[in-house]
This record gives structure tokens, C-alpha cells and sequence, in this order.
């Protein structure tokens, strides 16, 4: 009898074939390395919970380019194997054991049936808060959810501009400027259903969380509502429009929150000086291409964009961009015609460094250097 290879195993020697370590997986797939070790070790207590461990299953063997579906019907075999019950649990018949209660006063059982309706009640209380959210100053549920991520930061859309997407999944988390703050949002997980429902967890300002349920078209709106964020001029709106198992679509749209307005001096909407210093840049894929970036010197791991999908990015003072096809990716910047990145099929290399103008020392400008590569 032949005997099928575990999943662990086959990732080990996947990527030991490779002539890779764990340190240089982790740093190519952004995974931290005690996860990449528990996958090969199938330790999968070091997961969060089990959509976790087969979200980066998932991609450990994307990455290593495995048969993705046969990996995971393996490993919920083996936890199948796992949970069943011994042989000689089902074969031997178990011996009959009689309890005998000891007499509870009447009193005692009315006391223990209200403690349990009691505990019955905060618990469900609890759990409806929980699902559609919550705000507050303790960082640990967001962090759990969001730590150990790629992080992709994104622009939000113009005010009354048409929606952008982004894709979420259990693996990045998407950071993005909301006038003064700084949020990061992430997909916890897809509850399965007709229809499915996806959890999502924001942290704003690395100190307050907000966590709100929505299905696919429903939308949920962020304003000066949710507490923390008092001072927000804007209205930000958050539909997903498909969710799958371990991923997310999301449609990101602005709009000016009630009772502002543009300033009357200029008729023009005042926006906060640090995001007029920023580098943005937008993606849009017209065909399949890999990708890496460095923003401000932090490498973010490569990955594959297929057509039609967008990418925003935004550094501080410098962005660099690496295309596997310069013919399948436009740049798109404000203020600036839209653009292929090179030729199709050569790898280019694209560096926006923010300088001082030179006619006023105060106010900066964005260079763009352009390398053909191979």
C-alpha cells in the first residue's frame, strides 16, 4: 500500500527543493516564520483558528506553485484521521456506568436554573454587540485579527468620485489616510451562508477599534459617529460586492460628511497638508503582471495582479516600483496622462522620489525616474 505524503512534509521538501529557507520564505511571502514552521511542523495550534491555517496553506502553496486544492483536501483528511474516535473505542462495546444524583433542595435548583438564564442572556447580549460593532480603546481583538499582515496602503476616491476596489484577504491588511487619521482595515473572516457574511476589523490611529459585519452589496458607513472619530469631514462608505472563503472585494467611496462644505474664500474643499505631500500612484492592470514595491524604504512582497484589478500606493518620500510586465500595468497620478508602464514582457523599474521645488523651498514636487530593466 502506498501511502500518501502529509501536508507538512510536501511543503518542506517543496521548498528545500527550492533552495529557500524559512527566513526566505517569510521575507518573499511577508509570512512571519513561526507560521511558516507550524504549516511544515503541522502545528496548527499556532493558528488563530483553522480558517487561518488554511488561509496560509493557501498561499504558502501558491507561492511554492503546489497543487493548491490537493494540499488542502489532504489536510482536512488528516484532521479527519485526527478527530476519529480509536479503533478499539468502536469495536468494544463500553461498560455501563450508573450515576446516582445526591438530593438538591428545591431552593438551590431555582437558584442554579436563573444563574444559568442569567449567564444565558449577557453571553447573547454580548455576542449582538460583538456583530455589529464596536469602538473603544483596547487594541487586542483588532491587533489578533490584523497582525502578521501586509500592510497595502491605498488612497480613498475623490469626494462624489466613482468607487474604487481593493481585495482583502486573511493575509494583508489595507491602510489608508481619512482626512487626520490613519486606518487600517482587515478582513477577519467570511461566515459561509446564502448569504455569506464577512467580519472586518478597523484600527484608527493604532489606538481605537471599530469591527462591523456586512454581506455582499451592503453597505456600511464610516462618519463622525463612531467615537474616535469626531473630527472626520468626510463620509467613507464600504460595500463588499463578493466574498469568498479567505477573500474579499471591497468598494471604498467618499462623500462630504453633513454640514461641510468647500471654504467660502476659495470654493474649494481644504484638505490637510500632509496628504498634498504624499506620492500616490494607481495601477490599473490590462493585463496579468507580478509586482513588488519598496515605500519609504519598507519592502512589500511580490505578488501576481491579474486584469482589470487596481492598485493604489502613497509614500511619504520615496516609492519604488518593480512591474514583471511593463505593457500590462498604466500608471495613473493626478495631474498626469495615464500611461503604460513599459514595454510588454520587460521588467521595469519605477522610482518617485518626493524633492523641494526649486522656485519655493516650502512646497515639493514628485520626480519620476523610469529603468527598462530585461
Amino acid at each position: 500500500m502506498v501511502l500518501s505524503k502529509r501536508v507538512g512534509a510536501i511543503l518542506r521538501e517543496a521548498r528545500e527543493a527550492k533552495k529557500l529557507t524559512v527566513k526566505e520564505v517569510a521575507r518573499e511571502t511577508n509570512m512571519t516564520p513561526r507560521y511558516i514552521e507550524a504549516l511544515e511542523v503541522e502545528d496548527f495550534s499556532q493558528f488563530p483558528g483553522e480558517t487561518y491555517a488554511l488561509g496560509f496553506l493557501r498561499n504558502y502553496s501558491e507561492y511554492l506553485n503546489l497543487d493548491t486544492d490537493h494540499l488542502l483536501n489532504l489536510y482536512r483528511g488528516q484532521k479527519i484521521d485526527q478527530s476519529q474516535a480509536p479503533l478499539k473505542e468502536l469495536i468494544n462495546p463500553r461498560r455501563r456506568v450508573e450515576f446516582r444524583l445526591p438530593t438538591i433542595p428545591r431552593n438551590a435548583i431555582f437558584a442554579l436554573v436563573g444563574i444559568a438564564v442569567l449567564s444565558a442572556l449577557i453571553y447573547g447580549l454580548a455576542q449582538i454587540s460583538w456583530d455589529f460593532g464596536s469602538g473603544g480603546d483596547d487594541g487586542q481583538t483588532a491587533e489578533a485579527y490584523c497582525e502578521d499582515r501586509t500592510v497595502m496602503p491605498i488612497n480613498l476616491p475623490q469626494e462624489n468620485s466613482p468607487a474604487r476596489s481593493e481585495n482583502l484577504s486573511l493575509t494583508n491588511t489595507v491602510r489608508f489616510r481619512a482626512d487626520d487619521y490613519i486606518i487600517k482595515l482587515c478582513l477577519a473572516r467570511v461566515q459561509p451562508g446564502d448569504p455569506a457574511v464577512g467580519e472586518f476589523h478597523m484600527r484608527i490611529d493604532e489606538k481605537y477599534n471599530y469591527s462591523f459585519t456586512a454581506r455582499p452589496g451592503e453597505t456600511v458607513t464610516i462618519d463622525r459617529s463612531i467615537e474616535s472619530m469626531e473630527a472626520l469631514r468626510r463620509e467613507i462608505r464600504i460595500t463588499p460586492g463578493v466574498l469568498e472563503d479567505y477573500s474579499a472585494r471591497v468598494d471604498f467611496e467618499t462623500l462630504l460628511a453633513a454640514g461641510v462644505g468647500p471654504t467660502p474664500e476659495t470654493n474649494e474643499i481644504t484638505t490637510p497638508a500632509t496628504r498634498a505631500q504624499e506620492i500616490q500612484v494607481t495601477l490599473e492592470f490590462v493585463g496579468e503582471s507580478y509586482i513588488d514595491w519598496y515605500q519609504d524604504g519598507t519592502y512589500f512582497t511580490g505578488r501576481f495582479q491579474h486584469a482589470g484589478e487596481t492598485l493604489t500606493l502613497e509614500a511619504r518620500n520615496r516609492l519604488e516600483i518593480k512591474v514583471g510586465n511593463g505593457g500590462g500595468v498604466r500608471i495613473i497620478r493626478e495631474g498626469v496622462p495615464a500611461r503604460l508602464a513599459g514595454p510588454p514582457g520587460k521588467i521595469v523599474k519605477i522610482v518617485y522620489r518626493r524633492v523641494p521645488d526649486p522656485l519655493d523651498p516650502t512646497q515639493s514636487n514628485v520626480q519620476e525616474a523610469v529603468e527598462v530593466q530585461y
